[in-house]
């Protein structure tokens, strides 16, 4: 190959390499400190009332921090962001594009260092043009998918191997770094008692992974163990993560034909998760492995209507071998009640009635 040919192919792989990876040359955005110091003060004024105070978003506001800002702006180019900023409307009483272009970058360089970029001695343009040549970087190492493979078996195994059953000492008296119950112990003091995070430090805390979830209803109190995090979330999708990491180890979604609903956590027995799901179900999943060990159809008398719903909202509780799971029924006659399963096969021990029926105790005093 003579040196003219050699130089024209070098050529040719560079210009494939950039269309490639139209990022890989693209410049990051720069800004100073002043300019932060700045755009915080403009965004207090004109922006936090409907954006919030730490940029997490109101009702229909969107959050411009953490992973919405993440799957929104990274990977693209700053100007992108600059031309949303200018079609806010402003408070009080402005209208989009309202304020002066300097202020409008010093609010572009404040969501920047929000999200983790570091002022330096450059400052940030105000150019529309200027800024379109500089790229917002995608987080290294994050996968900002929520769908996204879980890792191989190997590398869950490894994570996993060391995850013990949980028994019933272990739910009396949680280990210091544990959350075994929604409630963290049977008398539901929602407290930790780890010290090593105090009323003088709480305000170092800094951002150590994030995992991307599918947004909707829910309210799920995270629990831990043995340095695995098992979150039940929307919709009706059960993770286990490496909590060091945020890697997901397993992730388990049930096909439900209603609407996911609101639930706020799961319980942990043995080598079992114990899952309440939107259509009435109670599972069981090997807490390595994510696999279903018993599916529990809770019977009703009536169906739902109309107005009319059962629906289960609070997390089951775990108690010798019998998993405690509660229905709600609101507006469908003869009310909700409790049921207890047997935890290694699902099937229903007993029923309690949480309004009284006629003939049972207190059941004719309306």
């Amino acid at each position: 190959m003579n040196r003219s040919m050699h130089a024209r192919i070098t050529a040719l792989v560079a210009i494939l390499l950039i269309g490639a990876n139209p990022l890989g040359f693209a410049q990051s955005p720069a800004f100073t400190q002043d300019q932060v110091a700045a755009g915080r003060a403009a965004y207090r004024q004109s922006c936090a009332v409907c954006h919030g105070q730490r940029l997490e978003g109101l009702q229909i506001s969107p959050s411009l921090a953490g992973d919405r800002f993440d799957r929104t702006w990274r990977g693209k180019p700053a100007s992108i962001l600059a031309f949303h900023l200018r079609r806010m409307p402003q408070e009080p009483a402005g209208k989009p594009g309202s304020l002066s272009e300097e202020t409008y970058t010093n609010l572009l360089a404040y969501i920047l260092q929000s999200n983790g970029f570091t002022p330096g001695e450059t400052a940030l343009p105000a150019e529309i043009d200027a800024l379109a040549k500089l790229t917002i970087p995608k987080k290294e190492g994050v996968e900002l998918d929520p769908d996204a493979p879980v890792p191989g078996a190997a590398e869950a195994s490894e994570a996993l191997k060391n995850l013990s059953p949980v028994t019933d000492a272990m739910l009396k008296n949680p280990a210091p770094g544990d959350w075994l119950q929604w409630g963290r112990s049977y008398d539901g003091q929602n407290f930790s008692p780890l010290t090593l995070i105090d009323r003088d430090n709480v305000k170092e805390l800094k951002s150590a992974w994030r995992a991307p979830l599918k947004g909707g209803m829910g309210m799920p109190m995270p629990l831990v163990h043995d340095g695995i995090m098992f979150l039940l979330t929307f919709p009706d999708t059960v993770l286990a993560l490496d909590a060091a990491k945020g890697t997901v180890l397993w992730r388990h979604e049930s096909e439900v034909p209603t609407g996911s609903s609101q639930k706020t956590s799961l319980a942990l027995a043995g080598d079992k998760v114990i899952v309440p799901t939107s259509d009435l179900h109670v599972l069981a999943l090997n807490a390595k492995t994510g696999a279903v060990v018993w599916n529990h159809a809770i019977a009703t008398e009536v169906k739902s209507a109309g107005r009319g719903t059962y629906q289960i909202r609070s997390a089951p509780m775990v108690i010798g071998n019998k998993v405690i799971q509660g229905v709600t029924a609101s507006f469908v006659p003869r009310g909700g009640f409790i049921v207890a399963l047997d935890i290694d096969s699902g099937a229903e021990l007993w029923r309690f009635n949480t309004i009284a029926r006629p003939g049972e105790p207190f059941g004719d005093t309306w």
